[in-house]
């Protein structure tokens, strides 16, 4: 005989237990619509190497703005884990592996999954998480989001797609942001980081920690071996009264979209009096204009406004062969700029420029600043009328000064990069000064009605 179950109580209707929450799609980030372009390497103990980990984690995150994170800050917790979609693997087949990563990969042959999504509707980004140990207890039972902070980070890379990286961080390195340069970033971002007091430890050199008190609104951008901060969002009063960050700009093709000629063209050292191949880094500029002498007259300066961040990136070149200098400096960091000034009709900036540096190592390319730029260390410059294949209206070469010309302005004093000539006169390269006061007196003659 069938027992009647009776209904609930008026009690536990309406006091019922917590639900547990709705079971989620799966496959969320295979179908998730970009590739991944940000990855962090995260290691539960970063004073151990590798090998000494109870587990180490790699987190893959696939993201259409990298640059929208690092403004608004990456942040994970368990709420973004998507429960379903877990579970555990034995990989058994190393063969694709050589050597010590071989031998590694064969011990820590257990692996944890996560996938993790954005909150935000629609999700700005999706991840996979992937947590390697030699054992499933306690290791990997162990592992909690919510325990991740920026100093778990040992590594950190990402890219654009198809425009190369765009930030680098390794712990025992040093770091490079080739959009947002020192910008304190937030979440699981390891670096630059702003902290309430100076704690820098120099790890990769060596170097002693030492420690200062800082004065009230002081910025301390600081390596990843700083006072702990949990990895939690910002708090109400932070979210009233955010840091000033700078606005995004243009697209990522700003520069090839721009329609007028490649007109003007520098080769820009650090240190002119060394040779090429002694340089720690080489630079070149160019510059799309259809009016050069415009840009000659008004100068051509490089400022913090100019510069169009988020279309910044750093690429490995070595295998490159068009160019020789590849083989020295393999690395190339790349910056988009633009006047900021419009067209008199409303059609957009008067220039554009794109500067590419090229150095030996990251840590050569973090240091060089655009805005530091001077005309003294163009090695050569060109300008031609109609873009590379016009007649040429402007040559300066720093090896044979004597040579150099402006077909338009002769003597007139150019400012910002332009090499020669200049008002100063120390300035390497110009001509003898009786060149120009010969013009002027010419000048003056004419205006005044006298004959020579």
């Amino acid at each position: 005989m069938r027992t009647a179950v009776p209904p609930p109580s008026y009690v536990e209707a309406c006091f019922s237990p917590p639900q547990p929450p709705p079971s989620q799609s799966h496959n969320f980030y295979e179908r998730f619509p970009w590739k991944p372009n940000l990855l962090f390497r995260l290691h539960p103990d970063p004073s151990k190497p590798r090998d000494e980990q109870p587990w180490v984690g790699e987190l893959f995150v696939k993201a259409p703005s990298v640059a929208r994170l690092m403004r608004e800050g990456f942040f994970v917790a368990e709420a973004n884990v998507i429960g379903e979609e877990g579970y555990i693997t034995l990989t058994e087949d190393h063969s694709r592996f050589e050597g010590e990563e071989a031998l590694w990969r064969r011990q820590y042959r257990f692996t944890r999954h996560y996938v993790l999504r954005d909150l935000q509707d629609p999700p700005r980004w999706a991840a996979h998480l992937m947590c390697r140990a030699r054992d499933l207890l306690p290791e990997l039972a162990g592992i909690r989001i919510n325990d991740f902070t920026h100093h778990h980070v040992h590594l950190c890379m990402a890219s654009r797609i198809h425009r190369g990286l765009v930030y680098y961080f390794r712990v025992d390195k040093g770091g490079i942001n080739a959009i947002y340069e020192n910008m304190p970033l937030e979440g699981l971002w390891p670096w630059p980081r702003r902290l309430g007091e100076i704690v820098l430890e120099n790890t990769a050199q060596g170097g002693s920690s030492h420690s200062s008190s800082i004065g009230e609104g002081e910025t301390n951008l600081v390596m990843n071996h700083a006072v702990p901060r949990p990895l939690e969002p910002p708090t109400y009063d932070e979210s009233c009264n955010p840091t000033p960050i700078p606005p995004a700009t243009a697209g990522a093709s700003s520069w090839n979209r721009y329609d007028a000629p490649k007109a003007i063209f520098f080769q820009i050292l650090p240190d002119p009096r060394l040779a090429r191949g002694e340089q720690l880094w080489f630079g070149r500029l160019s510059v799309k204009t259809d009016n050069v002498p415009q840009v000659m007259k008004e100068g051509l300066a490089i400022t913090p406004e100019s510069i169009l961040q988020e279309e910044g990136c750093v690429q490995f070149t070595k295998d490159a062969p068009e160019d020789w200098m590849n083989e020295r400096w393999p690395y190339t960091r790349h910056w988009y700029l633009r006047d900021m000034a419009q067209h008199d009709d409303g059609g957009g900036p008067r220039w554009m420029a794109h500067l590419s540096c090229m150095a030996a190592n990251f840590e050569t390319l973090a240091r060089i600043r655009p805005c530091d730029l001077t005309h003294r260390q163009v090695d050569n410059c060109t300008a031609s009328a109609n873009g590379e294949t016009g007649p040429r209206i402007y040559h300066f070469d720093r090896k044979r000064p004597r040579e150099s010309i402006n077909c338009i302005y002769d003597d007139l004093p150019l400012e910002g990069l332009w090499p020669y000539p200049r008002s100063s006169e120390s300035t390497t390269g110009r001509r003898p000064a009786g060149a120009t006061t010969r013009v002027l007196q010419s000048d003056a003659r004419a205006h005044s009605g006298s004959r020579p």
